[in-house]
């Protein structure tokens, strides 16, 4: 068929038509292509017939060159028109493209740098041309389309053009792009210029015009210059015109510069894709004959046609590609620069720095220069005012300072920043009213926005810029100093109703010092998004691609870094399943990977609407004169947990009055009521449903289960119990209703708590933080600390793990919108990004298997700081070594199999005899015994088909490899680390798939051995069967039974043995188990010789701890150990006075005795094995305690032994006696108690309510004691006229009361009636045993009864006549202390049954003595203090002997009672020798007496 012409069809239609006209059996035949292209022809004739007649008024500097402008668009692919602030170039340039003919084969892209400069754009150029917005200029902002299919002109944002990109590639909708304010550099606009770059040459057909009023035109040039040469500048002047006032722009503010943009601000990126069909592109320009009339003839310069290649854009292209490009790229001639100069009112430009230069003066305050500015103005006429400051902050001090002011208190102060109410943007964009108007605003109104009326600017010099630290991580908002082409952006403000003044508040040289352009944002910002975009149009390597300022190596790291974060490539930059799902998704890639794990968690109704809410400004407004009014009704949609949940609420609350019937007025009118933004909340709905469109096309979620619906707030009911109750039920019951009903609406919150915020964390996981020790901040990733912001309804709480919509830096590093988190949400949904780390690996008993804490980290922060894990997936090697040491070596393990029980049992007899021998050299070590299984295990377990008979195998016929656990836990994964086996032809039918090889498990779990031994036990049964000869280094002859029995045996029977030999360990030694009952009746001196294995070594150390001069007679001392043990020692005895006894016999002096210090020798010391360790056990055979101190046992547990003693002895004791109707009572019987023999001693006891009983006694001292007392209780009873009388007190009781009144009558009078019974009834005698003995004690008690009572009552009455006396003369003598403390040792509560009988007489001679020694105390108290001392010291020693007796439950004999006495003799003899004493005494005398005392005491 005829070749047609393809220049006039509409490019989009040009590529399928070029291939189907080479092969049009492949596109459905000759005549399916010629419809085709007959369809694009008469569409293209008919948008040419459409296309708008552009008129001009000549008003504007634009006009003037506006054939040269033609010309240079006509004969140029790309031209670059520098054009000074209101010269028409924004609005003008669309008009001449369409006097050229652009705009026929496809659209004229128009990019602003912000939606409501593309919309305001798109009306003013439709007003120019007489048309509607919609018909022949549209516009697309973010999710908005309002562009008909008959439109030539399109407005948009360059977000917009980019994300068209995506679905078409070689932007072949378009025929010419218009790029204005090109000077702002943002991201899109410099990746466009790149993409554009590799578009152009493929493209000869489009026309790419670049504009700005400060743009870098020689580097724009140069960008597209083939030769990087850039191309002639054209230049000219033109008058300026007079033009009428500027229309009114601007009905909303679209953005605040100053804010964040982390994922708060989505990317005009976000746009619905659309499917395309094949073949939709093409190429060429309309020929000179086609064209109306009024096109004008500039556009017929190229009449030949151009077909542009349309394969694809990254540098790997095919050969014909690329010779196709080579061709291209010499017709591509570069990109000449039209200046357009002069603008419609002149601007003066006036410097007023804060410093000035005289020194004297000082600097000015930022809002004090202001006003001044302010007032200098003013005075120059009317015009409303426009002052740029950095931030709201800054805004609020100069509003305040300007109200201040006496001069501009009539002035109406308006801030402009991007979190404005919607009236308050009504009042700056529709003035009204005759008053001057100072606007503050931040740069949002430095570029593309007219405020209008505005005649005058002041300039700070200053904006907060976003840097993005590749190093922090965050977003960083600093105060900086603005560029000299941002300041005359500023200065292009005002002069467009009238000649305009600009005031800047900085120098001159200042101004000349600062760069001249802005840093480009590609330069400052995060790349991820640039990058994802160029993985998934495959546009090479990010570093080669041609960007008008290669951004720096770290910047791209850092978006590679970030994309790894969300999973979107690999750790070699490699485009992943989910980045390719996530690069389909036209939102940043936060967005797109929350959305992502939405679906995966069923939560995608919820994650539309916070998304959503994220990208757009929030809708909450707080305005300066109602800022806690505001707050107040916020309140009402706070989420005490979750920032991110109030957005659900506002969004559900907002919802229910929708679904109300509210009209939009009432709606306003309740947004209002709340301080929320009807307009922001219509604009959230609104991205809400393109989102919802997005993710139903792409099946994330079905359109039914994609809109959120409100909650039901669930009502409260009463219990249908409650009719019956009565009131205090009722009240009950309502309690139990309302906790119930909180836990419910508790419970279903938390369940999507988690899943909503899992979700949200796979987007926001670098901004996660744990709350450091202090409390004050967080400890965030890779080191960062930050706060929460103040705003924040966490603020106050504070929770220990949070996450954050984005960190953004100011004075701190902040943290908005954050929520409350689980660390384990990092791992389970960022597991690619943390890190294990595996410490304390051992064999663990309990679960039969090696395990390992594992520490799970997260760029620095502890997610989780310990938990168990099969440490055979880590490291199996050093598992399977753990396994054998601890499971099989150390038999830490319960194996039922025979050789474990074989093993076992060897181990621990030859275990024993190391125990007894105390010496490690019969078992070998632990290292002969691992050799020895090491051996005969493999390195790992090959399951096989046998291995399926025991059902402890994977299977062999498996078809897919089955997954390992995995050791951190919670999921299923390959062992990566295991050798892989080669898998066997599987036997059977021919048609049998092969089975896949298995994996080798490592053997580090019981269940894995057991399972291999089983089948090593088929070819070998003995295989890990130890023998003797394998555990012993010798044959241990001399570990016989007589030297290390397994009993202990006394007269109450035998006790177990058992030995330990492990030094420091509780048990070390020999421990002897003995039961409760038979405590008391253990003798302390026969466990001193523990058994005759050990008593040889216990031997030798005392004899190491005496004295060298006196260990040298023992030498040599094994010699002389056997000739003390064969003289056969007492072993019922102490063995240091027995072996003192034989050192001096061996010496042949035994005055030797006198040099051994035998208290010093006792209290050494020995090692602990040198003593049996006692335990005691109950019936039941539990321990009670454990000690190697019997004295210790016997004070704790002794009483609870006595009673334990007599539990079963009901047959000997009685109850309640009378009198002695007990016969004949025996001193010891024998009886038994389960097992064992005891002995037991019988006695009379009086119970404390004064009954006397028998009782059975365990040792022969407490029965004796308690039968003295007993017998004389009973006595009594038969004796009761006689005690009645008695009772009554003695002759002189009552003046012997008075002078003790100290004592307490009633205390005294049973006092002395114990003390004359004891006497009377007692005394001296023995105790009787059966009824005549005790008839025959009370014939002479009775007898003795009244000789007693007259005889205690003389000498009572002496005592308390002389202590009175004494005590009445003390005062504050120098004695005084002394004296008061010997009183207190001889008169004290129950002195007179305390005091012997003997010691009666001599008692007032002692308080005798004593005033005699302070009668002779003055004329010499140093001998006085001198003999006191050597007093003292004699009672320290007693003292000290008694307490040490008394520790061990000995009895003290009457030798040391009496030697107390003596003490108090020896008183009498140093201090009143006139009153002489019953025997000669001092201090040599009692110093030998003590000696010979101790010296008795230890033999």
């Amino acid at each position: 068929m005829p070749s047609p012409d393809l220049n006039q069809t509409l490019s989009k239609d040009r590529h399928f038509l070029q291939q189907a006209l080479r092969n049009p059996k492949r596109f459905g035949g000759a005549e399916a292509v010629q419809q085709k292209y007959q369809k694009s022809h008469q569409a293209y004739l008919q948008r040419l017939a459409n296309l708008p007649q552009p008129h001009y008024d000549n008003t504007l500097p634009v006009h003037e060159r506006r054939e040269d402008i033609k010309r240079a668009i006509a004969e140029n692919q790309v031209v670059i028109i520098c054009g000074e602030t209101g010269s028409g170039k924004t609005t003008q340039l669309p008009k001449i493209c369409l006097e050229l003919g652009r705009g026929v084969a496809g659209l004229i892209g128009h990019t602003q740098p912000r939606r409501l400069a593309a919309r305001s754009v798109a009306e003013r150029i439709a007003e120019e041309l007489n048309s509607d917005i919609g018909s022949i200029v549209g516009y697309k902002v973010r999710f908005n389309d309002h562009t008909s299919r008959d439109a030539h002109i399109k407005l948009m944002t360059d977000g917009i053009l980019l994300a068209e990109t995506q679905t078409d590639r070689f932007l072949s909708a378009y025929d010419t792009i218009i790029i204005d304010e090109a000077h702002e550099r943002s991201l899109n606009i410099d990746f466009l210029l790149g993409y554009l770059k590799q578009l152009l040459p493929r493209r000869p057909d489009l026309k790419v015009i670049i504009t700005s009023a400060t743009i870098d035109a020689e580097r724009f040039s140069r960008h597209f210059a083939p030769a990087g040469v850039p191309a002639k500048i054209v230049s000219g002047s033109l008058n300026q015109a007079k033009r009428p006032s500027e229309n009114a722009v601007g009905r909303i503010l679209e953005s605040d510069k100053s804010r964040s943009d982390g994922i708060n601000q989505m990317s005009d990126t976000s746009i619905r894709p659309t499917t395309l069909g094949r073949g939709q592109q093409a190429a060429g320009l309309p020929t000179p004959s086609s064209l109306p009339e009024h096109i004008s003839t500039h556009a017929k310069i190229r009449p030949e046609s151009h077909v542009y290649d349309m394969d694809a854009l990254s540098p790997a292209l095919p050969h014909r590609g690329r010779e196709q490009i080579a061709e291209s790229d010499k017709a591509f001639s570069g990109a000449p620069v039209l200046e357009v100069s002069g603008r419609t009112y002149p601007v003066e430009i006036r410097y007023r720095p804060l410093a000035e230069t005289d020194e004297d003066e000082a600097e000015i305050d930022m809002p004090d220069a202001i006003v001044d500015a302010a007032d200098e103005l003013a005075r120059l006429g009317n015009g409303d005012i426009l002052v740029f400051l950095p931030g709201e902050r800054e805004i609020r001090e100069a509003a305040e300072a300007l109200r201040k002011s006496p001069l501009r208190r009539h002035d109406e102060i308006l801030p402009l920043f991007a979190r404005l109410s919607n009236a308050e943007q009504h009042k700056i964009f529709h003035p009204g009213g005759g008053k001057r108007r100072i606007v503050l605003a931040t740069n949002v109104a430095e570029t593309s926005l007219t405020v209008p009326g505005i005649r005058y600017v002041i300039d700070t010099g200053l904006a907060r810029v976003k840097r993005y630290s590749a190093r922090a991580k965050v977003e960083q908002l600093h105060v900086e100093n603005i560029s000299q082409a941002a300041a005359r952006q500023r200065a292009g403000r005002c002069g467009r109703v009238a000649a305009g003044v600009c005031i800047r508040l900085y120098a001159e040289d200042d101004f000349a010092a600062r760069p001249e352009f802005t840093d480009p944002e590609i330069i400052r910002s995060n790349l991820a998004a640039v990058i994802l975009r160029m993985a998934a149009l495959k546009l090479g390597d990010v570093a080669a691609f041609p960007f008008l300022e290669a951004p720096d190596a770290r910047y791209i790291n850092d978006g590679f870094q970030v994309l790894l974060e969300l999973g979107a490539v690999n750790e070699r930059n490699e485009l992943t399943k989910i980045g390719e799902q996530m690069a389909r998704l036209p939102v940043d890639p936060k967005v797109s990977r929350m959305l992502l794990a939405a679906q995966k968690h069923a939560c995608m109704a919820e994650m539309l609407v916070i998304v959503a809410a994220l990208s757009i400004q929030d809708p909450r407004e707080r305005p300066l004169e109602a800022r806690e009014a505001a707050n107040k009704a916020h309140e009402r949609f706070t989420d005490k947990q979750s920032d991110f949940l109030a957005y659900l609420n506002i969004w559900d609350s907002f919802q229910r009055e929708r679904e109300r019937g509210l009209s939009n007025k009432q709606l306003v009118q309740w947004c209002h009521q709340y301080f929320l933004s009807h307009l922001r909340m219509r604009e959230w709905r609104e991205l809400h449903q393109q989102l919802v469109q997005i993710a139903t096309e792409l099946g994330l979620v079905t359109k039914e289960n994609a809109f959120r619906r409100p909650q039901t707030v669930e009502q409260l009911r009463p219990s249908e119990r409650s009719g019956d109750q009565d009131l205090s039920a009722k009240i009950k019951q309502q309690q139990l209703d309302k906790k119930q009903h909180r836990a419910h609406i508790r419970q279903a919150k938390e369940a999507g708590y988690e899943q909503i915020h899992r979700a949200l964390i796979t987007g926001l996981v670098a901004n996660v933080g744990l709350k450091s020790p202090e409390g004050h901040d967080y400890l965030g990733a890779r080191g960062s600390h930050f706060h929460l912001f103040p705003a924040s309804a966490l603020f106050k709480s504070k929770p220990k793990w949070v996450m954050a919509a984005e960190l953004t830096e100011t004075t701190r590093l902040y943290a908005r919108d954050v929520a409350g988190i689980e660390p384990e949400w990092i791992e389970q949904e960022a597991p690619h990004l943390v890190k294990y780390h595996y410490f304390e690996p051992h064999w663990s008993q309990k679960r039969g298997e090696v395990v390992a804490s594992e520490r799970v980290t997260f760029y620095g922060l502890t997610v989780l700081p310990r938990r168990p894990v099969a440490y055979g997936k880590v490291a199996p090697a050093e598992a399977r070594e753990l396994f054998i040491r601890g499971a099989l070596v150390a038999q830490e393990a319960d194996i039922q199999a025979a050789f474990f029980a074989h093993n076992k049992k060897l181990i621990k007899d030859i275990a024993a005899l190391e125990h007894k021998s105390r010496k490690q050299d019969v078992l070998v070590d632990e290292e002969a015994l691992f050799d020895f299984y090491n051996q005969r295990l493999p390195e790992n377990y090959m399951p096989s088909e046998s291995a399926n008979s025991v059902g402890r195998m994977l299977e062999s016929d498996n078809p897919a490899q089955p997954p390992i656990p995995s050791p951190r836990g919670g999921g299923l994964e390959p062992a990566p680390y295991l050798i892989r086996g080669r898998g066997q032809q599987a036997k059977g039918l021919p048609n049998q798939p092969r089975p896949k090889p298995q994996t080798p498990q490592p053997l580090a779990d019981l269940r894995t051995f057991q399972t291999w031994l089983k089948q090593a036990e088929q070819a070998n049964p003995r295989l890990l069967f130890l023998s003797r000869d394998d555990l012993m280094q010798h044959a241990a002859a001399h570990v016989t039974e007589a030297q290390f029995p397994p009993h202990w045996q006394n007269a109450d029977g035998k006790f177990k043995l058992s030995y330990r030999f492990e030094p420091h360990h509780p048990l070390d030694g020999v421990t002897l188990t003995i039961p409760l009952p038979v405590l008391n009746r253990l003798n302390p001196a026969a466990l001193e010789w523990l058994v005759p294995g050990m008593i040889r070594e216990k031997l030798q150390l005392l004899i190491k701890a005496l004295p060298k001069q006196i260990r040298r007679i023992c030498v040599p001392v094994p010699d002389f150990i056997t000739r003390f043990l064969a003289a056969n020692p007492d072993q019922n005895a102490p063995i240091q006075p027995q072996l003192a006894q034989a050192i001096a016999k061996s010496a042949g002096d035994m005055r030797l005795l006198e040099q051994i210090d035998m208290a010093a020798w006792q209290a050494f010391r020995l090692p602990e094995h040198s003593y049996f360790n006692i335990r005691v056990i109950d019936d039941g055979g539990q321990e009670l305690a454990m000690a190697r101190d019997l004295i210790e046992l016997q004070n704790q547990l002794g009483q609870a032994a006595a009673v334990t003693f007599r539990d079963n002895s009901s047959d000997f004791e009685r109850d309640n006696l009378t009198n002695w109707d007990i016969g004949k009572l025996p001193e010891k019987i024998q009886f038994a108690r389960g097992k064992q023999q005891l002995t037991g001693y019988l006695g009379l006891q009086q119970q404390k309510n004064g009954s006397i009983a028998l009782r059975l006694f365990d040792t022969p001292e407490a029965a004796a004691a308690a039968h003295r007392q007993g017998s004389i209780a009973l006595m009594a009873l038969q004796l009761k006229e006689q005690v009645k009388d008695l009772n009554k007190g003695l002759p002189d009781f009552t003046q012997t009361a008075m002078l003790l009144k100290h004592l307490g009558v009633d205390n005294l009078r049973e006092d002395i009636t114990a003390a004359v019974l004891d006497r009377a009834l007692m005394g001296e005698d023995t105790p009787p045993r059966d009824e005549k003995a005790f008839k025959e004690q009370i014939k002479r008690a009775r007898s003795r009864l009244p000789a007693v009572k007259e005889a205690l009552n003389r000498y009572l009455l002496a005592t308390a006549q002389a202590y009175s006396e004494l005590n009445s003369k003390i005062g504050r003598h120098p004695l005084a202390h002394t004296l008061r403390d010997q009183l207190q040792a001889l008169i004290y509560p129950g002195f007179a049954h305390a005091t012997p009988w003997q010691q009666w007489p001599r008692l007032p001679i002692y308080l005798q003595a004593m005033q005699k020694r302070m009668e002779k105390y003055s004329p010499n108290p140093a001998r006085d203090q001198a003999r006191e001392a050597d007093v003292q010291e004699l009672l320290a020693m007693w003292q000290e002997k008694v307490d040490t007796l008394q520790k061990q439950n000995q009895p003290l004999s009457d030798g040391l009672l009496g030697f107390r006495w003596q003490i108090e003799e020896l008183r009498v003899s140093l201090f009143a020798q006139e009153l002489k004493t019953p025997m000669p005494v001092s201090v040599k005398r009692l110093m030998k007496e003590w000696e010979k005392f101790q010296n008795y005491e230890n033999n």
